[in-house]
């Protein structure tokens, strides 16, 4: 029986780019990765990682996974949702949590979809480039695109 839940018609695996090109300029390129499971019942599963060379003068990498809920249009071309995030960021060794929320909005053209995404983002990364830096929160903002895989 699960098995075929698993397999209903509404249910979506995508696979995305993330960027927030509004760093460029000051920062400098930044991309991250996602694959994720939209179920029919209103739920997503996300993994996902994002890299950030030079962040301060030493490479970001982070890794997470994400649940939460979304909504999808009637036909299923607009889809907004809202969900929790838990992972460790990699800056000169894998010792530093991170947590988070999440939300965005997807506009989807056939397999294709672009959409916005805004994250709080609670880092405990600071040590890495600043002996005396604390934890700290980022808001984050940014595009992404993305097919559907099924």
């Amino acid at each position: 029986m699960l098995g075929l839940l698993g397999n209903t018609q509404e249910d979506r695996f995508t696979l995305s780019l993330y960027t927030e090109p509004q760093l460029y300029f000051s920062d400098g390129f930044s991309v991250g990765a996602a694959i994720e499971y939209q179920a029919e019942f209103g739920m997503y599963f996300k993994a996902q990682t994002y890299y950030f060379p030079g962040l301060n003068g030493i490479d970001y990498l982070d890794a997470e996974g994400v649940v939460g809920f979304d909504y999808r249009s009637d036909q299923h071309d607009w889809r907004v949702y809202a969900g929790a995030k838990l992972g460790a960021i990699y800056r000169q060794g894998w010792g530093h949590p991170k947590t988070g929320i999440e939300a965005g909005i997807e506009r989807y053209f056939g397999k294709f979809f672009v959409g916005g995404q805004l994250s709080w983002n609670y880092r405990t990364d600071g040590r890495a480039w600043e002996s005396q830096s604390d934890n700290y929160t980022t808001i984050d903002a940014g595009i992404k695109i993305g097919i559907i895989l099924n």
